[in-house]
């Protein structure tokens, strides 16, 4: 059996003179010689470990720290370091178990918690993170860090006035701590206090400019603000510095698209396709890149929401009059609807085997290939139609000698909804009769409105598996609709019927800016907010000219 050497005190000093003076390898030479005197000295096992973690070697890393652990198991350190190279590689539940290891064995180790709450946030588990937080700062006040990051998970949770304040502390015990201060204005941004977010991503930005998720999200801000050149130029900025980032180039392209830059916007809008979430299907064959087609068979798959499957869904008339025969992919809920389209040759239920077909395409990389710009929009209206039979049948259910009015107020996020009571005012119009068209989320606020008299049409009203067949049968039996940004509106204007949409100062990009009406569908009339989150007065405007419909129409 051979003898350890013993350890020369002056190769562990030495070692960490280097590492002091900044010279990893150096220090690596040495704590390696300390091994060859001594193969399992604890020191020099652990700190090779934190320099391979340090360089990016995490699988040499993690392989020395289990040399250390498998000879010295009751090392608080040893677990800590485990735990922090194994979160490094993305094993969340691994560092989840080694972070438990240092609590069991040292409980004030603040670190250790700490490192425990970011691997609880990164699987998803934001309320657990937030008490693994709380414990750090009972530990140590004064951890900025921790202050940083219980913010974001505050902002996670939706709870921003927390939030603001942890984010608060973090930059008043380092007031040089430039996320901090960019988390801090995501805050504000999200509370809507657009000015104070500006703030707040400058003064960061001041204390470090290489931060491209800053610059884009002050770009969100600044456009929220109508401040369309500044956020321009603050995507670019983003750009600059992170040339490959598919939801900055995205952002961009969609502030492109709301100020009608149609050419730069669908070419910028393709970064869509590198987004995370992305679910871009294998498909045999090429993609369409824009030449002709003439007696060729084209896939073209819808993407994203119901309404900009509906509104793009126009697009398959300008392909088929090049010659094509389409082929179009939809989720199977707008099967049935689609059906009806001018120009299909075929809707294809996502899920459903494929046909054989020449090229396939995207829905919504379309208009980038045939050239498309606001005077060339294909706006001759309608493109789709409702089944003769079931627009029979809903005309006799619905009420008669009364201007009718179908509403709907809720859309698939806050952003697209509207509280119902802003509709009041036109149920106060005489002759009208309103009835709802909504369906899923928002309908729950039909009973707290009892007093608008809303005619509902029962639980059979598209109660099956096909989305929109009673909407769009009973749009053909109303007098007008009256919408937020949701499906509904793009039905309502594919089928050619009129329709108002209620929109926000800054809306979706596809309503431009400036105008009531809309190069998408010309029976569409667009009523904006004059001032952020103020309905009543949208609705007031609307109450009259509804009023003065109804007149028309009893003369």
């Amino acid at each position: 059996m051979h003898k350890a050497k013993p350890v020369k005190p002056e190769l562990l000093t030495r070692a960490a003179e280097a590492l002091a003076a900044g010279n990893p390898a150096q220090a690596e030479r040495l704590y390696r010689a300390v091994l060859a005197a001594q193969p399992d000295y604890p020191a020099a096992l652990h700190a090779l470990s934190v320099l391979a973690y340090q360089r990016g070697s995490h699988r040499q890393a993690l392989w020395m720290n289990e040399r250390l652990l498998a000879r010295y198991p009751s090392l608080p350190e040893a677990h800590f370091s485990r735990g922090t190279i194994l979160q490094a590689m993305g094993r969340y539940e691994e560092a989840l178990a080694s972070f438990g290891s240092v609590v069991a064995l040292e409980p004030r180790y603040a670190d250790a918690h700490f490192g425990r709450a970011y691997a609880l946030f990164e699987r998803g588990r934001p309320d657990e993170a937030l008490e693994a937080y709380d414990r750090v700062l009972a530990l140590a006040p004064d951890h900025a860090l921790a202050c940083n990051n219980r913010g974001n998970t505050l902002r996670a949770l939706r709870r921003y006035p927390e939030a603001l304040a942890s984010l608060d502390r973090a930059v008043e015990l380092e007031p040089r701590y430039a996320e901090a201060f960019t988390n801090r204005a995501n805050v504000l941004k999200d509370m809507e206090r657009f000015e104070d977010a500006i703030e707040s991503y400058d003064r960061g930005l001041a204390i470090r400019a290489d931060q491209p998720d800053a610059w884009n999200n002050r770009g969100l801000a600044l456009q929220r603000m109508t401040r369309f050149d500044e956020a321009l130029r603050s995507f670019d900025q983003a750009i600059e510095l992170a040339p490959k980032h598919a939801e900055h180039r995205f952002n961009r392209a969609y502030l492109l698209l709301l100020l009608g830059s149609f050419a730069d916007g669908w070419r910028e809008y393709e970064w869509r396709r590198k987004q995370k979430g992305w679910s871009q299907g294998r498909f045999p064959g090429a993609e369409w890149r824009g030449e002709a087609i003439g007696g060729k068979q084209l896939f073209v798959y819808a993407e994203q929401g119901l309404g900009d499957c509906l509104m793009f869904a126009r697009f398959v008339r300008s392909i088929s009059e090049r010659g094509a025969k389409v082929l179009l992919g939809a989720p199977a809920r707008m099967h049935a609807v689609l059906e009806r389209l001018d120009g299909v040759t075929a809707v294809i239920p996502a899920g459903a085997s494929l046909p054989q077909f020449d090229l396939h395409i995207p829905l919504m990389s379309v208009p980038r290939l045939i050239d498309f710009t606001p005077n060339s929009v294909p706006a001759n209206v309608p493109y789709l139609s409702s089944d003769p039979a079931r627009t029979g049948h809903w005309a006799a259910r619905l009420p008669t000698n009364r201007f009718r009015v179908g509403i709907a107020w809720h859309g698939t996020d806050v952003e697209r909804a509207i509280p119902l009571e802003a509709f009041s005012p036109l149920a106060r119009v005489p002759g009208t009769a309103l009835i709802s068209l909504q369906k899923g989320a928002g309908s729950e606020q039909l009973d707290a409105r009892a007093e608008l008299g809303l005619v509902t049409l029962g639980a059979d009203f598209d109660s099956g598996p096909d989305a929109f067949l009673d909407t769009a049968a009973v749009m053909m039996n109303l007098d007008l609709i009256v919408t937020a940004d949701t499906a509904v509106a793009h039905l309502a204007g594919a089928l050619g019927r009129p329709v108002w949409i209620a929109l926000r100062p800054v809306p979706d990009w596809r309503w431009l800016l400036e105008r009531d009406d809309s190069p998408w569908y010309p029976t569409a009339r667009l009523f904006r907010q004059h001032t952020e989150g103020d309905w009543q007065e949208v609705f007031a405007r609307m109450s009259v000219e509804l009023a003065a419909m109804t007149v028309r129409g009893a003369n």
